[in-house]
């Protein structure tokens, strides 16, 4: 009998299972899967994973689908007429014609130049950096963008997280630093507009909630307007007044002042500024407040009392992050944590240690990037796609005119698919780089075939833990579908050279490069950027151009430069994990870690406690935020139930982008992973349903200011009265046939807040049944 060693090791038996992940989810659940003739034909969870630890939903285990589906682009394509698509056609790639990489290569380098020339670097844009997977790129793709622009990097973290990101900026001094609940250490969990039982989005998250529901000594609490799965398994089900979060949040902090509940010790040792804040809720009437949310005074005082008086963690996502007043609640939820000692403690929302951080962006300097047009300013060095259509789409001199995309599918996965089809056509150089010819590749001028995540090394930085730093450097399970397909990394390396943005390098470091030991090519390189210190900006390439060609593997060269750059701390703290390593062999050390544990496994184990992950030179919370004061202390209840009115003309609210087990965001392409399944349908509730005599299954019209689509109505008791919930994710193009709904239709990019997220958990809409014909 073959050893599992055996297994994931000897190529030449014919079925060979193999330890990945999934790639549908920031969690990336381990997985084994069985290969045979290049081709996946069994995926199973993968128990030796220390994070999933045999968990994976039904989404992983058609991780096949995903990589082998109709869409895949074997060459390069060029555009033709200069259209974007409209219509169902049976040709593969509209038009498009195949070219070679020399072709494409040498117009691409051509046309980028040519625009730099004429109009300065504002006139190019970076959009992507990885998604689910496919993380390497982003150092590579954001190295050419600086080199020819100025670094505008168009990310899909600033589609949902602006406002968090934002917001921790100015509370540890760190934007993105991000916290995760520590379930396991918890005695209650407090979600807040997340949905988990569907959405996943921690480890294992409904084994875990489940956990906590079905323990006596443990309480679940939901904030959530409609009966979630989540909110079904609840000790306590909050169902606010879709849009009153801030009311509730504003009544919870002015209760804990009443009450006493304060954590006088915690306020004294770790936060900064309370004193400063602490009139805007003192004197509150909360219960005005609770009412004007509709709920039960007795109840969110109980829910209060104990998320207060235990060891509570919080859980916030979407419902927070894309809804009104986003900014101001994310501030509070904060507060609210901060006040009664539940952040960086056990038990509590903690933050979680990454390989790769997040750059720190902060507005208030000068120095810092903003959009030519909206004069919008990175956060986290990245700006929120909702304004790229108007910085393409604009009249003026600057506006954006080359756009390199890798990694997203912006035509469908950001707000206000029309506006961004006609932007991306407008473009004078479109290039997208991806695995499969989807709806922004269609409007592209070129298209670059990558290799799928499964068919590279890949890795993505959704660790989220502490102090052990659990890190999966997944190598490629399947051969690539054609030779000429390249790692994403080899792309924009090739891209670079063709331009004439790589140097020319000495044999030293290329022999280096070949010795086989990753510690030699460091000291070479080191060597070499001292004496060329103008080479520091180009570091991805320089790697590419060596490494990258010595190994083989452009991404697992960048698995290097990813080690290199990791901080001191997280250096230091591999040796405590049980790598152990001396000056002459780190790397060696630490890139044999990261090989020889294709289940994942820890990294590193940081020293200190959470609160040396703050920023601030004090280590402490600052919880006083200038700009957000006055609009904190203008959140009452007759003039926040004033601004809830919905127009006569939209008398709904529009949930756009519904998680369910049927979606995953636009990586599923195949839609017979859904096969006798029930998916791309919109959620309406039996009273609704009733006042407008709609059935179950019938086709209803949406209409928002944006468009107007025709789609299934499934009603259920999961729907809010007066709300309807529109599953994402479809509406693809898949074999030259658009399937289902495409959700981003009936969005536009200026339904977004100041920091430029998207209102999608508040849409007004109007309903009617469907006519005979379908609009889009």
């Amino acid at each position: 009998m073959v050893s599992k060693k055996s297994i994931e090791c000897v190529e030449s038996v014919e079925r060979v299972e193999k330890a990945g992940a999934c790639q549908l989810c920031q969690i990336n659940c381990g997985a084994l899967y069985t290969v045979e003739e290049n081709r996946i034909i069994k995926v199973r969870p993968d128990k030796s994973n220390p994070r999933s630890r045999g968990y994976m939903c039904r989404k992983g285990l058609r991780m096949a689908y995903y990589v082998h589906n109709a869409d895949r682009i074997s060459y390069p394509l060029k555009k033709v007429d200069g259209t974007s698509f409209s219509g169902h056609t049976s040709s593969p790639y509209p038009s498009h014609i195949r070219v070679s990489w020399d072709e494409a290569l040498d117009e691409i380098a051509e046309k980028a130049l040519k625009i730099r020339e004429e109009y300065g670097p504002k006139a190019f844009a970076y959009m992507g950096g990885g998604s689910m997977g496919g993380m390497f790129e982003g150092p590579y793709g954001a190295t050419l963008n600086r080199l020819l622009g100025v670094g505008y990097h168009y990310s899909s973290g600033l589609q949902e997280f602006s406002n968090l990101w934002w917001v921790e900026g100015r509370l540890f001094g760190q934007q993105g630093l991000g916290t995760e609940p520590d379930i396991e250490h918890a005695e209650t969990m407090v979600v807040w507009g997340w949905n988990g039982m569907t959405s996943h989005q921690i480890p294992r998250a409904p084994v875990e909630l489940r956990r906590v529901a079905k323990d006596p000594r443990r309480t679940l609490i939901v904030i959530d307007p409609r009966l979630s799965e989540t909110a079904e398994i609840a000790d306590i089900h909050l169902p606010l007044i879709p849009g009153t979060d801030s009311l509730l949040l504003k009544a919870m902090l002015a209760l804990v002042i009443e009450q006493g509940w304060l954590n006088e010790g915690y306020l004294a040792e770790h936060v900064e500024g309370w004193e400063r804040v602490r009139p805007l809720f003192e004197g509150f009437a909360w219960q005005d407040a609770v009412c004007a949310c509709g709920l039960d005074e007795e109840k969110v005082f109980e829910a209060t009392h104990i998320l207060a008086t235990t060891k509570s963690a919080f859980r916030k996502d979407l419902g927070l992050f894309m809804n009104r007043n986003s900014t101001i609640n994310l501030y509070m939820l904060y507060l609210l944590q901060a006040v009664i000692g539940r952040l960086c403690v056990e038990g509590a929302a903690c933050f979680g240690a990454a390989l790769r951080s997040k750059p720190h962006t902060d507005e208030r300097d000068p120095a810092t990037l903003r959009s030519a047009i909206n004069g919008m300013f990175t956060i986290c060095g990245m700006l929120p796609p909702a304004i790229y259509p108007e910085e393409v789409l604009s009249d003026t001199p600057e506006r954006i005119r080359a756009t390199f995309i890798g990694g997203c599918n912006p035509a469908r996965s950001y707000p206000d698919s029309k506006s961004y089809e006609a932007a991306l056509s407008a473009l004078e150089l479109s290039v997208s780089i991806n695995s499969v010819f989807d709806e922004t590749a269609r409007c592209c001028k070129y298209v670059l075939p990558a290799r799928a995540y499964i068919e590279s090394y890949d890795f993505n930085t959704f660790t989220f833990s502490h102090p052990d730093l659990y890190f999966h450097l997944r190598p490629p399970i399947l051969e690539p579908l054609s030779d000429e397909a390249h790692e994403t990394c080899q792309i924009y390396f090739e891209m670079a050279e063709r331009m004439g943005l790589v140097p020319d390098l000495p044999r030293a470091l290329h022999e280096a490069a070949a010795s086989g030991s990753y510690d030699t090519f460091d000291c070479a390189l080191n060597a070499h950027v001292r004496e060329h210190p103008e080479h520091a900006a180009v570091l991805p390439f320089v790697v590419a151009a060596t490494l990258g060609r010595a190994l083989g593997s452009f991404n697992l060269a960048a698995m290097y430069l990813l080690v290199r750059n990791a901080s001191p701390s997280i250096i230091e703290g591999t040796r405590t994990a049980g790598h152990l390593w001396n000056e002459s062999d780190r790397y060696d050390v630490l890139m044999r870690a990261v090989l020889d544990n294709p289940h994942g496994f820890v990294l590193s184990r940081l020293a200190g406690d959470q609160f040396d992950l703050i920023a601030h030179p004090d280590k402490r919370i600052h919880v006083y935020i200038e700009e957000l004061v006055q609009r904190v202390h203008a959140v009452e209840p007759a003039s926040e139930s004033a601004a809830l009115v919905l127009p006569d003309e939209y008398p709904f609210i529009l949930h756009l982008g519904l998680h369910a087990p049927v979606n995953a965001n636009t990586l599923q392409r195949n839609p017979v992973w859904n096969e006798d399944l029930r998916w791309g349908v919109v959620l309406m509730s039996p009273t609704d349903a009733a006042q407008l005599d709609i059935e179950d299954g019938e086709k209803i019209e949406i209409a928002t200011e944006a468009s107007a689509v025709e789609v299934e109505v499934e009603v259920s008791l999961r729907a809010r009265p007066g709300c309807l919930y529109l599953q994402h994710g479809f509406g693809l193009i898949y074999d030259g046939v658009q399937r289902g709904v495409n959700a981003n239709y009936l969005s536009k990019t200026s339904h977004r807040d100041e920091l430029g997220t998207p209102l999608h958990r508040r849409i007004p809409c109007r309903v009617a049944k469907a006519s005979s014909a379908a609009r889009s």
